[in-house]
């Protein structure tokens, strides 16, 4: 069955990519990441890729998929890579992922696998608060909170003009 989902899933995205309306409804092409936790397995088995060398990579959609990944299944990616997409946790149905790319994310859940994020200031279909909620739940950022002794992380951006990232330390007591 879940197999079925991934193929109504991929038959609509060759579709809509094309100009066309889907035809399997959203409610039959919901893939569960055991789908391509397992696929990304096999491949790995086949072509002898070490275990600590399989990522996940996604944009827009992809990148909202490879967040999933992170935070699902981190035993098999050992790191992802979000391109302008929402947290995982954002979203449960088309509704809620469109609301969520306009506003930004209101729920989410914390990546366990290694993260980088990439999501550009003047994005206009992605709201960039989204790029900075995966940041938030990114291990790596919890690790440099952690480092940091209660210092912060953040990133500060301006459309068109870029984005800073910055950590700041807590005075320590002389």
């Amino acid at each position: 069955e879940d197999v079925k989902k991934f193929l109504h899933y991929n038959a609509n995205k060759a579709l809509q990519n094309l100009g066309y309306e889907g035809l399997f409804p959203p409610a039959v092409c919901e893939v569960n990441p055991a789908i391509l936790a397992a696929l990304a397995l096999d491949v790995a088995e086949r072509f002898e890729v070490p275990r600590d060398r399989i990522f996940a990579a996604g944009l827009s959609a992809g990148g909202a998929m490879a967040a999933i990944l992170g935070t699902e299944r981190p035993e098999v990616f050992s790191a992802v890579a979000v391109h302008s997409g929402l947290p995982a946790g954002a979203a449960t149905d088309v509704a809620t992922a469109f609301a969520a790319m306009r506003s930004g994310a209101a729920g989410r859940k914390p990546l366990k696998a290694r993260t980088i994020i990439l999501h550009g200031t003047a994005d206009a279909t992605v709201a960039r608060a989204n790029g900075e909620a995966v940041l938030e739940a990114a291990p790596n950022t919890r690790a440099a909170r952690d480092a940091t002794r209660g210092g912060r992380v953040g990133v500060e951006s301006t459309p068109g003009q870029g984005a800073r990232f910055w950590v700041r330390l807590p005075r320590l007591a002389a």
